[in-house]
């Protein structure tokens, strides 16, 4: 990945990055990515990238009985509260290293974390390295004034709507959830088609969202071409299950370059493998999106399942499932991880590997 990391930055335009933490010892790496957007149709993207970064350093550790960390060398001087609602904070070592949470409260040295229901325990001891990150909003990902991704609405009512981003829940949700928040951009800004229209310039976008941009019929094709920093340090996720049905996790594939699916080591480890071929014997699926070709409403393309050390592809014609080791993933797949009920609750938590 080193070298990933050198061709990336010889490759790309330069990027402004004056907002990266100075202290960091390397240079950040860039990466860049291109998706076209057909009219007429549905894109689902993500962005495998982030912002600068806020702070990079260490904890002195976690307190015990509450979701605050306490960062080790004094205050940073960040203002009380200044990076609630708008940063969450990555663990990048130790036990906990790619959870991630959003920060709920900052005071000098103290971090508070919004910790979600039902996740693993959080253990986390002095030397930690963390990061604060700020999330991705509409303003920050696709600016009102110069983005090309969307076409612009002209104006806050239905009939005058342009394209829309839509964004699907983020977490654990039920079997084949439809977004559920959505977006669109006019000549004087973000707003969200919700009561009030509300201005949306700064909502804030979560960690691994995963989006569709919907162009109106008969619009031209744009390309959305995201460009930030690469994540260079694990990156995790809480996959649940429960008793009953199955659960939904809508996530980004953090590789900016394509992938193959047997790279996916961790992924397979977090998956319960199945113990046979056959529908009736498949436990956690793997559903990919493809944007090939012009739909509406798109639905995943493709469903693998892994068995005995190799993923297979489910089939829908009758056929027995082949192996799909060798699938290709595109940079920043949009993945569906889908785990089986099981007797009891269970959380597992998926670290991406870091991208150097």
């Amino acid at each position: 990945m080193r070298t990933l990391a050198r061709l990336l930055i010889a490759a790309l335009a330069p990027i402004s990055l004056a907002q990266a933490v100075p202290d960091i010892a390397s240079s950040p790496v860039v990466g860049y990515q291109e998706i076209a957007c057909p009219g007429g149709s549905d894109t689902v993207i993500s962005v495998p990238f982030e912002r600068p970064v806020t702070f990079r350093g260490t904890i002195i550790g976690l307190a015990s009985g509450a979701p605050v960390v306490t960062l080790a060398g004094g205050d940073p001087g960040f203002a009380e509260n200044e990076l609630a609602s708008t940063h969450f904070l990555r663990f990048t070592g130790g036990n906990a290293a790619g959870r991630h949470y959003p920060i709920a409260g900052n005071q000098g040295a103290e971090i508070r974390l919004l910790l979600p229901d039902g996740d693993p325990a959080l253990t986390a001891t002095a030397g930690d390295g963390v990061d604060l990150i700020p999330c991705w909003t509409p303003e920050s990902l696709f600016p009102a004034a110069s983005q090309a991704a969307l076409h612009p609405s002209s104006g806050l009512l239905p009939g005058q709507r342009g394209s829309e981003l839509l964004m699907y829940p983020s977490g654990s949700v039920p079997e084949n959830a439809s977004p559920d928040r959505v977006f669109f951009v006019t000549s004087s800004g973000w707003f969200e088609a919700d009561s009030g229209i509300p201005a949306a310039d700064d909502a804030v976008l979560p960690p691994h969202a995963v989006f569709v941009i919907r162009h109106p019929e008969h619009a031209a094709q744009t390309w959305f071409r995201p460009a930030a920093l690469v994540t260079t340090s694990p990156s995790g996720m809480v996959l649940k299950s429960r008793r009953g049905s199955a659960l939904d996790h809508f996530v980004s594939l953090n590789r900016p370059i394509p992938a193959e699916l047997g790279q996916l080591i961790t992924l397979a480890r977090a998956l319960t493998p199945s113990p046979g071929l056959s529908p009736s014997q498949r436990r956690d699926l793997l559903l990919v999106f493809d944007n090939a070709t012009a739909d509406r409403d798109r639905q995943p393309s493709a469903t693998y399942f892994f068995h005995r050390g190799d993923w297979y592809r489910a089939t829908s014609d009758g056929q027995p499932p082949q192996r799909a080791n060798d699938a290709n993933l595109p940079a920043g797949a949009v993945l569906v991880i889908r785990k089986a009920p099981t007797l009891n609750p269970r959380s597992t938590v998926w670290t991406q590997d870091p991208n150097l």
